[in-house]
């Protein structure tokens, strides 16, 4: 069903007058939803669709109106602002929402390919896009990793620009999120700072960390896959080691990244990794070796196969024969 835009307008001026500073907004909609996932929807349509394993535990979902909330700088705002709650909220996998446009507030030759979802924390006015793709004439989706307060808008200059489709968001000053292990807070919860209680910036959001990677080490020559395990990871951070960036950053939940270590000197290195709200998490120890690996050709020419083939009483990593192998982290003796 489709509401004409005076009530929208309606609605967006009832709350300028009610919320004051917009620090909460007037809500709109709410829903309980748990692990197995569900949705809930506003009247304008308004929509947030959360998948089955976003969540931990069940969560009160709330959507409010802000009309008072600054838009994005650098860009044309084309809809009311919506603070989802609870705010900060993290899932473990990013969540679709759906918001309102207004069709007549679009820029000269922009089109509904044109708007974009923006966000940034409550009560700030860093914004940034989390792109969109038009859910219908006036409605567009994104993706997000976690809640604050998201509005529609048009970049400056852009116009029949290619829909983006997100995996998930990495709004600058607005990431940060907890561990997925953490649990979800409670809508009715008081403001208490990280969910996680783990040290957050300005915005209120955590920092990631960093609890541990595997494998240890890589070649100089770069190219080594890694897992990286942590907390408040979001969707789209930087690895680097050693100062040099990674390639292949993948964020795959609140606490796992994959990686491809770059090519750098030898020696033990920090690995960082960075949220887009500048926050960043550290652990060393990631050993860069110089060589190459080589499977060997004498002795325990069989590596990771639990067998003892040279008859030596050692096994794979542990015999001096396979110190150079994918099984056993690449470690060279020359």
């Amino acid at each position: 069903m489709r509401y004409d835009r005076s009530i929208l307008a309606a609605v967006a001026s009832t709350c300028f007058a009610a919320c004051g500073d917009g620090s909460s907004g007037m809500m709109l909609a709410e829903q309980r939803i748990g692990p197995g996932g569900g949705s809930v929807s506003a009247a304008d349509g308004t929509t947030i669709m959360v998948p089955a394993g976003a969540l931990s535990s069940e969560v009160a979902i709330t959507i409010s109106a802000d009309a008072s909330a600054p838009g994005p700088s650098g860009a044309t705002r084309v809809g009311t602002a919506y603070v989802f709650g609870p705010d900060r909220l993290v899932f473990n996998t990013p969540v679709t929402v759906t918001l309102p446009f207004s069709p007549d507030l679009l820029p000269a030759e922009a089109t509904a390919g044109d708007v974009q979802v923006f966000t940034a924390p409550l009560g700030s006015t860093t914004y940034t896009s989390l792109g969109g793709t038009p859910a219908d004439a006036d409605h567009v989706q994104a993706q997000t990793g976690h809640f604050s307060i998201f509005v529609a808008a048009v970049p400056d200059g852009t116009q029949d620009t290619p829909d983006a489709t997100p995996v998930a968001d990495g709004p600058a000053g607005a990431d940060g999120p907890s561990s997925a292990d953490a649990g979800a807070p409670d809508a009715g919860a008081p403001d208490a700072g990280a969910p996680d209680g783990s040290v957050a910036d300005a915005s209120g959001l955590p920092a990631p960390t960093v609890t541990s990677f595997t494998p240890l080490s890589g070649m100089t020559g770069g190219g080594t896959a890694i897992v990286i395990t942590g907390t408040g990871f979001v969707a789209t951070p930087t690895v680097t080691i050693g100062g040099t960036p990674a390639t292949g950053v993948t964020w795959v939940n609140a606490t796992t990244l994959n990686a491809i270590a770059p090519a750098h000197t030898q020696g033990v290195f920090d690995l960082v990794v960075t949220n887009p709200d500048g926050q960043a998490g550290t652990k060393s120890g990631f050993q860069f070796y110089g060589g190459s690996c080589f499977t060997p050709t004498s002795g325990e020419a069989m590596c990771g196969d639990g067998v003892d083939n040279d008859g030596d009483f050692r096994i794979d990593c542990a015999d001096g024969d396979c110190n150079c192998c994918a099984a056993c982290g690449c470690y060279p003796t020359a």
